[in-house]
């Protein structure tokens, strides 16, 4: 009788360790131990223990709820933007050099800003634009490789004039050394299939350097002979980035009367693009303490240009409603939380522990939604839309509201590349 004793006290103690280890302590678990239980009248130690397992509960269903984006984020946004300040071609901050042009200016238009270039006329017919430059520092170039910019041609319509994009790997004030060491792509044409934008309108241009098979057939990249080898974006050393907005015309031999462009972005992974159906993967956390039911909601707003960190449109319950627009169909997501079960009583000895909600799943970016930018007439090529997330936590008892600190960016098919 006392060794049946002795072997009930081991048992009792080790689950006593056991449960004190799952619940991060023994606070919950000692006045659980109670021998006495008189027809359905508990003792008060069952009491105490219910009652700090009803507090816990009630502490965590107070608790905030909390998104984080995980993408988009400023982290792999846009270059420029995270630097402070956009290419939207606002001031001449924006531009680090211009090669063989006969003039630039900013131009005002509206509410918008303009750069306004003439190229200087026949060979070398290569002018180049430069935004980002530095002796010191490496572009980050595996980050940031989704480049979009909106220029507009004015030249003959049968004018045949091509565009490029460059990058040098010597940085310098002297233009010739810059113009020596740089690298640019293949020319591509606008105004024929895929782009068909014709001289005269502005065009979105859309490029990933880190592809050298944009345009299947055809590298991407001047110093690659097959589109099947690498991308020299990702391996060489890049200290300044920039573009060739057009060369002349070589079918008439003459040069288009200007260029005008809008902005330029180069980005992370923020692009919608027409190859992938316009289809977005945004990908998000949530920390929803006591929750069982969480409905995650996701709107849209459109800008006409990318915005810095910290200058997003505002996303809060008033807003929610009346400035962010729902997705068609809506971009909505029921998350039911899992709340592990108490174990089954054990003889006389009844154990609660703590209601805690854990994730089905955990780690940086736990969830995601597919977002569909596809619909013409409610998204355009080289907008931004930026996303504002709602948590519901419970029926409404909780909410949170969250904005991306980096749109998603929709984006055409990457005009035709070809020869010299």
């Amino acid at each position: 009788m006392k060794g049946g004793m002795a072997r009930k006290t081991l048992v009792l103690c080790c689950l006593i360790g056991i449960l004190a280890a799952l619940s991060g302590g023994t606070r919950h678990v000692a006045g659980a131990m109670s021998s006495t239980n008189e027809g359905k009248n508990l003792s008060s130690h069952h009491i105490s223990g219910e009652r700090a397992v009803a507090e816990d509960a009630y502490a965590l269903q107070t608790q905030p709820l909390s998104v984080t984006i995980v993408a988009p984020s400023k982290e792999i946004g846009d270059f420029a933007a995270n630097r402070g300040n956009v290419w939207d071609m606002a001031d001449r901050g924006d531009i680090a050099m211009v090669h063989n042009a006969e003039s630039v200016a900013l131009i005002r238009i509206g509410e918008d800003t303009i750069l306004r270039g003439n190229m200087r006329d026949g060979p070398p017919h290569l002018g180049f634009v430069v935004f980002w430059g530095s002796s010191r520092e490496l572009f980050p170039a595996k980050q940031y490789h989704h480049m979009i910019f909106r220029l507009k041609i004015q030249a003959r319509r049968d004018c045949w004039t091509n565009g490029r994009v460059g990058y040098t790997k010597v940085w310098s004030g002297y233009e010739d050394v810059v113009i020596r060491a740089s690298v640019s792509t293949y020319p591509y044409v606008p105004h024929i299939p895929p782009m068909s934008c014709s001289h005269g309108n502005f065009c979105i241009y859309y490029i990933d350097l880190a592809r050298n098979n944009n345009w299947p057939g055809w590298p991407t990249w001047h110093t690659a002979r097959s589109p099947n080898d690498p991308s020299t974006w990702l391996t060489d050393p890049i200290r300044g980035v920039g573009i060739v907005p057009h060369e002349w015309c070589a079918n008439v031999r003459a040069n288009p009367d200007y260029f005008d462009l809008d902005f330029v972005y180069l980005t992370g992974d923020i692009v919608a693009r027409a190859e992938d159906g316009y289809r977005y993967r945004v990908r998000y956390d949530l920390n929803a303490p006591g929750a069982q039911r969480v409905v995650v909601t996701i709107r849209y707003r459109e800008v006409h240009e990318l915005r810095p960190p910290g200058q997003e449109p505002l996303c809060d319950a008033d807003s929610f409603g009346y400035f962010w627009q729902d997705f068609d169909p809506p971009a909505r997501e029921e998350i039911q939380l899992v709340t592990p079960e108490p174990p089954e009583p054990t003889g006389e000895n009844r154990v609660f522990l703590p209601v805690i909600a854990k994730a089905i799943s955990a780690g940086r970016g736990q969830w995601s939604y597919w977002l569909d930018f596809s619909d013409n007439s409610r998204f355009q090529d080289g907008k931004s839309y930026y996303l504002c997330f709602e948590a519901n936590a419970d029926d409404g008892a909780r909410r949170t509201y969250q904005v991306s600190s980096a749109p998603v960016i929709r984006v055409p098919r990457t005009p035709w590349f070809g020869p010299d």
